[in-house]
């Protein structure tokens, strides 16, 4: 674009006169092409400013980058299961830019911002169950389920916006309620974290 703008400056120049202020441009070649090179290199130098502008601020911006994933528990229960135990969602849907990390279950920050985190948690037939989201250790919500005395599975689904900071390690497990040892799989309890906004 500003090359053709400089062509089409350089075709008028030489093809009529041209007022600048109070000079005019001269009527022979030399003097046109006298104005026409001072043009170019205004233009030129303008767009080395704008240029290096352009990279300090890009430099200064941090680059916005495509976090999340999605993954299932893929066996039809699972048993036994001990408090607190990390549940570890093996069957992975989609994991962008590979912060979830299936063998443990644990999905890393890898930069600061905010973020959404979804739990969606089933029951076994006659049992109930209780899940946390963790964060470094902390519980951050619980979901609880009560299939006793029914003749079907339950299940419930919370989500959280969260702000978190780089190297933050985030997790579901089972809480530290006694009897709470049983969860249904089958891809109907899954694990969803994505990256709303880098701050």
């Amino acid at each position: 674009m500003t090359y053709f703008i400089i062509f089409t400056l350089a075709f008028l120049l030489l093809s009529t006169d041209v007022n600048f202020g109070q000079k005019t441009v001269p009527e022979d070649g030399d003097g046109r092409y006298d104005v026409i090179e001072k043009i170019i290199k205004k233009i030129c130098k303008k767009k080395i400013k704008v240029g290096t502008l352009k990279q300090k601020l890009e430099e200064q911006i941090p680059t916005a980058r495509t976090i999340g994933f999605t993954a299932e528990a893929s066996a039809m229960n699972l048993h036994y299961l001990d408090e607190n135990q990390t549940i570890k969602f093996d069957r992975v849907v989609s994991n962008i830019g590979n912060a979830y990390h299936p063998h443990t279950g644990i999905f890393g920050v890898p930069n600061s911002g905010v973020f959404v985190f979804s739990v969606t948690a089933t029951s076994s037939l006659n049992k109930e169950v209780t899940l946390q989201l963790m964060v470094d250790g902390r519980p951050i919500f619980n979901i609880n389920l009560d299939s006793r005395d029914k003749r079907w599975n339950n299940s419930a689904t919370k989500t959280y916006v969260l702000q978190l900071s780089a190297g933050s390690d985030v997790w579901v497990a089972m809480s530290d309620w006694h009897g709470n040892d049983d969860i249904h799989g089958n891809m109907l309890t899954s694990f969803t974290g994505f990256l709303l906004q880098s701050t």
